[in-house]
């Protein structure tokens, strides 16, 4: 196991006294950390400079024995200490970016001096060497199995390697550049196909949802709905506001809450300002990986974009109930959001089964009985339009976050590019999924019905 490696290389106990061991010191090895963080690969990059960060403290510090994916999944990215590992792979997919950083940043002329600092395949304790040097080679078997229950597979087994310094023969300087120069030759070419590779692979399924977006002329106008209200559409109207403030005893908060024949009051226009968090956080979930490939965004809100905005470039509508145009344009597709007023309830319903609801919510049920929350993603070249637009939305705010989730995230994606018939990339489509409502959060979406022309 990783503990065994941590023993027998000296990091468990005391972290200097096995550095030293090495020929490295623990103080080089901290200023060597802020080298690489502060270098352009980690320094626009938060997640991979704590991940950086947080091994090779817990490895100076002599704490390699807790370096194990779920103990960092915990300490580095915040998730649940019950989390699935196998469901939620953050910390794999992330050392994996971060050792190709790593090797980015050597392979770069300069840097051939310094103590390297990495991180071995398989395993999350930081590995420490001078630089500028050749070295002997002690190489061991690490057995690294991930946590799981009774019925995991079975552990792997990776070949761990200590490097210890040893003299270095005398080169002259002409065969040295010679080497470098073929060296970082060949480490620009690996890196080169490195991204191209996974580019075309990671990223395979998101890149065909989204390519009749990008590929589309002009700028992408991002549409965001308003605050959630206590009536289903996210924000109340000025009328609604005042007659709330007025019915309901607002009006003791103060003046400002009072209507007046001159217009809206203070407080009404502050509340047609408001947008809710949860649409939000997916708009900013979309503009980033928009921004990512390249794409120009506008953003704007529901209540101020007229019909001509719509016609100009490719849309995303963020929301539900509280974006007028996701209710008006989802109108006549087959998916869409209905109501049920006396019952106060939201359900989707299926226009070619249009008795069937099962995927409603009860807004008068118990918060804490409150479990599962629905969605509907769609990407359709709108008849009215004439544009392509993408709709992210849920029934509460949870569907809309889960639907920001599956938008942005390769591993959703592909979920959904596995049911999908041939030619999926090119056809209108549409998505019901569920997401389980867990401590206030959105839990991963689930595929309940696809429908594609």
């Amino acid at each position: 196991m990783i503990k065994q490696f941590a023993k027998s290389s000296g990091l468990e106990s005391s972290g200097r006294a096995g550095l030293a061991e090495h020929g490295v010191d623990p103080d080089e090895v901290r200023r060597q950390l802020e080298r690489l963080i502060s270098s352009p690969l980690f320094s626009q990059s938060r997640r991979y400079s704590t991940l950086l960060r947080y091994v090779v403290e817990e490895t100076l510090e002599g704490r390699a024995d807790r370096l194990k994916e779920r103990t960092v999944g915990i300490d580095v990215f915040g998730r649940d200490p019950s989390y699935d590992t196998t469901a939620d792979p953050v910390v794999r997919t992330t050392a994996a970016q971060l050792r190709h950083r790593i090797t980015q940043y050597y392979a770069q002329p300069g840097h051939e001096g310094e103590i390297r600092i990495g991180l071995p395949p398989g395993a999350y304790v930081a590995e420490f060497r001078q630089g500028a040097a050749t070295h002997n080679v002690i190489a061991m078997n690490v057995e690294v199995a991930p946590e799981r229950g009774p019925g995991a597979e079975p552990a792997e087994i990776v070949p761990l390697v200590v490097l210890e310094p040893k003299a270095v023969p005398t080169v002259s300087w002409a065969k040295w550049l010679r080497f470098a120069a073929v060296g970082l030759a060949i480490g620009a070419a690996c890196v080169f196909a490195f991204d191209q590779i996974q580019a075309r692979t990671q990223d395979a399924s998101l890149r065909k949802f989204w390519g009749p977006v990008w590929d589309s002329r002009g700028s992408i106008l991002i549409c965001i709905g308003g605050a959630q209200g206590n009536n289903g559409s996210r924000t109340p109207t000025a009328a609604q506001s005042g007659a709330a403030a007025r019915g309901t005893g607002a009006s003791n908060t103060g003046s400002s809450a009072i209507a007046s024949d001159n217009g809206p009051t203070v407080l009404e226009s502050l509340r047609a300002d408001w947008v809710a968090w949860p649409d939000a956080m997916v708009v900013a979930q979309i503009a980033g990986i928009a921004k990512a490939n390249g794409q120009n965004i506008r953003l704007r809100k529901s209540g101020l974009i007229a019909f001509a905005d719509l016609r100009e470039s490719p849309d995303v509508l963020v929301g539900a109930f509280n974006n007028q145009w996701i209710m008006r344009l989802g109108a006549n597709l087959r998916y869409r959001y209905a109501r049920e007023w006396e019952a106060d309830n939201s359900y989707i319903e299926d226009q070619k089964n249009p008795g069937k609801k099962d995927w409603v919510v009860h807004y008068r049920q118990p918060y804490s009985g409150f479990l599962t929350d629905y969605g509907i993603i769609s990407r359709v070249l709108d008849p009215t339009t004439e544009k392509m637009t993408v709709i992210a939305s849920g029934i509460a705010s949870y569907g809309t976050m889960a639907a920001g989730d599956f938008l942005t995230q390769e591993k959703y994606m592909k979920m959904l590019a596995d049911r999908a018939p041939a030619g999926w990339e090119h056809k209108n489509m549409q998505v019901v999924f569920s997401t389980d409502v867990i401590s206030g959060n959105a839990g991963p979406p689930r595929i309940l019905a696809t429908y594609f022309w």
